[in-house]
């Protein structure tokens, strides 16, 4: 997944082989999560005919994606999966139509012989999950609780009691993670239950009230569930979702301090390091496994060892150089988030990733700063300039590393004048209703390209042209797709269905900067389209009035055609922002990415800051 893979292994195997030499487990305890997806619940006939078990909006709109947790249905499907899992049944057998994963006639995470996970679905952006019918609202009232943890561990340990009367020496998992991070009052689950924490990790020793609050969840379980029956899962990707993208967040010493603390607790860890390359984490990686195996270990030693064998005659200088970046993480760290605890949330994600990004590349990553670390890596090229194989290493950090810093740097620093130059003028047009073929012809065409950073080259393009009449804006995009007969587009989705994202489609997006309007337009290829739009609240699923759509697919591409009214758009005269971006959608295919704005990165798709501008003067 990282684009300099290459530098690092030849094969997949590589992989599994630097962790094995290095101690990781192969024991299988606790692993994946979110369950209520992976069950297929939100697409299962059965479950489908039953409404009572879907999640019931603040709205009064019942949504199956979601489940309601006091519904007898919803604990009746888990717990006849569960019980069909230990019988050595497959899933069609129990009414579930799903495929196994390895050596498991189950899918992931159903992979451990003797536990089996019940956990909700993770929750979007807007979407927490929770059910606000009659019954779950009188649960809360007698139960109170901050999240919906009372709730899901009633039913959790509910089944978990049948299974170890049915099935002893087995085991229900489930994670501790939003929305069930609150440790049970009521609820407490039985012993045949195993837990994996999610916590926000390392990062944490520098903020005592928020490593107190996770210390004292941990040994609460620990005590209810024993050690050995709990591993952590923690989190060192500050560039998820385009939060911290560039910032290096090694800290190898919080890493050592924290297994050290966290070691009598709990049964082992897995840390979730997402960064732009690998180059980023290599070292970090490397650190948790050795100290993970034996946090008794002079983390000092394995250090020095690490930069002495990886880099040999520029050592000194490497070491001395990431030295630097574990410094500068302690001030990014405090001044990206506070020292404050909350349960219902992981404290991973920003309140104001932008505002954050802004403030570390200014005040930390100063342009002073990013000349000091250019120095040093001089000096450690100078030091490896004998010996090739250390000075390609020391290269893969100017390239995959250094670079790659600057380039965020400039994106943050300098991206108003980098958004600028993503502007607009369409052509006019007396067109009503569509502009003929013939108008298409000489309109200028905006070419697409990847929204996913370091990643490889679109392997199908795509391009889009823009008309302008007295009432209407037109847009005709033409994207490349030579396996159009595998298109993921569902044919059951119809417009106004809020999960087009995951079909093969395009979204437009606009921003009245006068008035606070957005639109965002989702169109997939099978003619269906759907939108939402906010003012300066919440945003809502509407279908804008007066839009028209056509789409058509051919063997080796599809077209889609929209024609917006004016009006909608609202921009009171000022500034209309836009982008458009595309999620290519293919069975058995990775999603690939796309857009206009070359900011609008994954992760900043509905930032209007990372928008061109429309001209429609």
């Amino acid at each position: 997944m990282y684009p300099d893979a290459g530098e690092y292994v030849r094969s997949v195997n590589d992989i599994y082989l630097w962790g094995l030499r290095n101690g990781v487990s192969t024991r299988k305890l606790v692993p994946g999560g979110h369950s209520e997806r992976s069950l297929g619940l939100y697409k299962n006939p059965e479950r489908l005919k039953n409404p009572d078990s879907w999640k019931l909006g603040k709205n009064g709109v019942r949504n199956p994606n979601y489940s309601c947790w006091s519904s007898p249905a919803t604990k009746e499907y888990f717990l006849r999966a569960a019980d069909a899992y230990f019988s050595g049944k497959s899933p069609k057998e129990a009414g579930f139509d799903l495929n196994g994963y390895l050596d498991s006639k189950w899918p992931m995470p159903f992979i451990v012989p003797n536990e089996f996970m019940i956990d909700p679905m993770d929750h979007y952006t807007n979407e927490d999950g929770r059910c606000w019918c009659p019954r779950c609202e009188a649960f809360r009232k007698k139960y109170p609780c901050p999240d919906d943890s009372e709730l899901m561990w009633k039913m959790i340990g509910e089944i978990a009691s049948e299974i170890a009367v049915k099935h002893p020496g087995k085991y229900i998992s489930t994670l501790v993670y939003p929305p069930k991070r609150e440790y049970p009052k009521y609820f407490p689950p039985p012993a045949n239950v195993r837990v994996k924490i999610c916590m926000t990790g390392p990062r944490d020793c520098t903020f005592p009230v928020r490593f107190a609050g996770d210390m004292a969840l941990l040994r609460k379980w620990s005590r209810l569930l024993g050690r050995d029956n709990i591993p952590i899962w923690y989190y060192q990707c500050v560039s998820f979702g385009r939060g911290l993208p560039g910032v290096p967040d090694t800290y190898p010493r919080l890493t050592a301090a924290y297994l050290k603390k966290l070691e009598p607790f709990c049964a082992g860890m897995f840390q979730e390091n997402h960064n732009l390359t690998h180059t980023f984490r290599n070292f970090d990686v490397y650190l948790f496994m050795r100290m993970a195996l034996d946090p008794d270990r002079d983390v000092e030693k394995e250090i020095a060892d690490y930069f002495q064998n990886y880099y040999g005659p520029a050592a000194r200088e490497v070491q001395t150089f990431f030295a630097r970046l574990e410094h500068n993480w302690n001030a990014v760290d405090k001044l990206a988030r506070r020292d404050v605890y909350e349960t219902v949330s992981l404290g991973i994600t920003l309140e104001n990733k932008h505002e954050a990004q802004k403030k570390i590349w200014s005040r930390v990553y100063h342009q002073e700063e990013m000349d000091r670390l250019e120095r040093m890596l001089v000096k450690a090229e100078t030091a490896a300039s004998g010996n090739d194989v250390f000075l390609k290493r020391v290269n893969n950090l100017r390239k995959w590393l250094f670079d790659i810093m600057k380039k965020e740097r400039a994106e943050v620093m300098g991206k108003e004048d980098i958004r600028k130059t993503f502007f607009i003028r369409p052509e006019k047009t007396s067109a009503e209703v569509f502009p003929e073929a013939a108008e298409w012809k000489t309109a200028e065409k905006y070419l697409l390209s990847s929204a996913e950073g370091q990643k490889k080259p679109l392997l199908e393009g795509g391009a889009f042209q823009m008309l302008l009449s007295s009432k209407r804006l037109f847009i005709r995009a033409e994207l490349s797709e030579r396996a159009m007969a595998r298109s993921a587009t569902d044919p059951a989705h119809r417009s106004g269905s809020r999960d087009l994202w995951r079909d093969n489609c395009i979204e437009l997006f606009f921003q009245s900067m006068e008035t606070g309007k957005f639109w965002q337009i989702m169109v997939n290829d099978n003619n269906a389209w759907t939108s939402q739009t906010r003012g300066r609240v919440v945003p809502k699923w509407i279908q804008m009035p007066g839009l028209s759509v056509r789409t058509a697919r051919n063997t080796d591409s599809w077209t889609a055609e929209i024609s917006i009214p004016l009006s909608e758009l609202n921009i009171g005269g000022g500034e209309l922002r836009f982008n458009l971006g595309r999620e290519r959608n293919i069975k058995d295919r990775k999603t690939e990415l796309s857009t206009w704005s070359v900011l609008a990165q994954l992760g900043e798709w509905h930032n209007p800051d990372s928008y061109g501008t429309i001209d429609l003067k």
